[in-house]
């Protein structure tokens, strides 16, 4: 398992990367991006922190539809970050 994680690693910095290219000229785009996932992992801190006595403010379906309005019109990139939360990613295909 720990030989797939610098790919899975590796795969995550190439991707935040690819979304600072994209909107370069909309810094707001990128940092709300950012911002978004922050919570997102704080959240998931908290939750295991807490063992299960806390239930993520952020579900994974949440954080997929924030990006999805984020990246309006930008399929390949949503597409991509479905990739990185595939709970979210087959729930939201209903």
């Amino acid at each position: 398992m720990q030989n797939n994680q610098p790919v899975e690693f590796n795969h995550a910095i190439n991707y935040v990367n690819k979304i600072k290219n994209r909107f370069q000229g909309q810094p707001d785009i990128y940092k709300a991006f950012l911002e978004i996932l922050h919570t997102y992992q704080k959240e998931q801190r908290n939750a295991k922190e807490a063992g299960g006595n806390y239930t993520p403010a952020l579900t994974e379906q949440e954080v997929y539809a924030q990006v999805a309005r984020l990246f309006k019109n930008q399929e390949d990139l949503l597409s991509e970050f479905g990739q990185f939360l595939p709970d979210a990613n087959s729930s939201a295909v209903r």
